[in-house]
């Protein structure tokens, strides 16, 4: 009697490697991954004599005006802020930060040499009964002396 050997070859791959690889690349990427909050405009802030310091980074939204009039809120930039159509989507912006989070605190970061007209400007779109961002902080650095 003869006995004929069988060749059992499997066609599957070892996966029991597979857990190390994804482990090794998740940490591969969270090394090397930098993490960017906003691309802020440059602008020369004004000095205080008495600051207090925001307390809760969270609940804030920065609004900063340059000195050509460029405003940029947290990640949205607006070139005319005086035009219509950029006024309307600030302010859909503001109402749409403050419904999500009706604790926020808008902070003003506006240039040294910044029109006060940009300033009025943002004041009377915050105040806007359809926005109602009634709480407001201005920025400055701490004057040395």
């Amino acid at each position: 009697m003869i006995i004929k050997k069988k060749d059992h070859a499997t066609k599957e791959i070892s996966t029991s490697s597979l857990p190390d690889i994804i482990f090794l690349l998740l940490v591969f990427f969270m090394v090397v991954t930098v993490m960017k909050e906003y691309d802020a405009p440059k602008i020369d802030m004004p000095y205080a004599k008495a600051i207090q310091k925001l307390e809760n980074r969270r609940n804030a939204a920065f609004v900063w005006a340059t000195k050509d009039g460029f405003v940029v809120l947290d990640d949205m930039q607006f070139t005319n802020i005086k035009g219509s159509e950029d006024k309307a989507e600030f302010k859909k912006t503001m109402k749409y930060k403050i419904s999500n989070n009706p604790k926020i605190i808008v902070s003003l970061k506006a240039d040294n040499q910044s029109k006060m007209s940009l300033v009025n400007t943002l004041h009377t779109l915050l105040k806007d009964p359809e926005v109602n961002a009634l709480k407001l902080s201005y920025s400055a650095l701490r004057k040395s002396e």
